[in-house]
């Protein structure tokens, strides 16, 4: 633990603070009210009025940073934070969203979640962040699904598809439009989404692809199933029928296969 002494020693900065002083009043009642006696500086109307003031004035300092897998940094200074987040805006224009179709994020603190929350607010796009808890650690998704019924959302994002395959599949409605930063084989559902979307004149194209499943027919994915089914079953009857056999009628076989099988088991 570092101590009192080692803290002193590291280096620091100043922190800039407000003036101190106050105004005590005291009432007939008994009651105390402190109030400042500086007025108000000028604020901002809007939380992105500082993502535009400071993309002007220190485009290139760090405005978020987040740890990658393999333990580097992934950073987005002001700059790249404004550009992008004014791309996803105009594209939450495009799709129509509105309070009616707002944006739901089921997954937690990211980069991806933080530029998604800055487009929507530059444009005015009303944006959820849902409790991932309800997507991660629910059994039956009940909640998850009571709160996008609720909000009746155009489009819903979340960081990993794997992770939250199982409560997209159970609440997300398929009438939205998802979006996952990471995807795999195991989280199909937007592509078979938006499948069913192009098929039904929603969506000019599927924009997603899902790893480790081919384009091809349901049939196709039926009669590889049961190749392995059947290959399996095969490989255990030419093997297992001789040697238990073998194990039935000889001492040297039992003991030669008795072992690896009870340690198998």
């Amino acid at each position: 633990m570092t101590s009192r002494a080692e803290v002193r020693g590291l280096p620091q900065r100043a922190v800039r603070l407000g003036p101190t002083q106050v105004v005590l009043e005291t009432r007939a009642d008994g009651a105390l009210l402190l109030r400042s006696p500086h007025p108000l500086a000028p604020w901002p109307e809007r939380i992105t009025d500082w993502l535009l003031h400071w993309a002007e004035k220190t485009p290139e300092r760090v405005l978020l940073a987040q740890r990658s897998q393999a333990g580097a940094w992934r950073t987005l200074s002001y700059a790249q934070a404004l550009a992008r987040a004014r791309a996803i805006g105009q594209a939450l224009i495009d799709r129509g969203l509105s309070s009616e179709r707002p944006v739901a994020v089921l997954s937690g603190n990211d980069l991806e979640h933080a530029l998604i929350e800055l487009g929507a607010l530059l444009v005015g796009v009303p944006y959820a962040p849902v409790s991932p808890a309800y997507a991660l650690l629910s059994n039956d998704y009940a909640k998850l699904r009571h709160v996008l019924d609720l909000l009746t959302p155009g489009l819903v994002f979340a960081a990993d598809g794997a992770a939250f395959a199982k409560a997209i599949a159970a609440a997300v409605p398929p009438q939205a439009e998802l979006v996952l930063a990471k995807f795999n084989k195991i989280a199909c559902t937007s592509y078979y989404w938006e499948r069913l979307q192009v098929v039904l004149g929603m969506l000019p194209e599927v924009s997603v692809e899902c790893e480790g499943f081919s384009d091809h027919p349901l049939h196709e994915h039926a009669l590889a199933s049961l190749y392995r089914v059947f290959t399996s079953f095969g490989l255990a009857v030419v093997t297992a029928v001789p040697i238990g056999i073998a194990m039935g009628m000889s001492r040297i076989a039992r003991g030669l296969f008795d072992p690896p099988i009870e340690f198998y088991r």
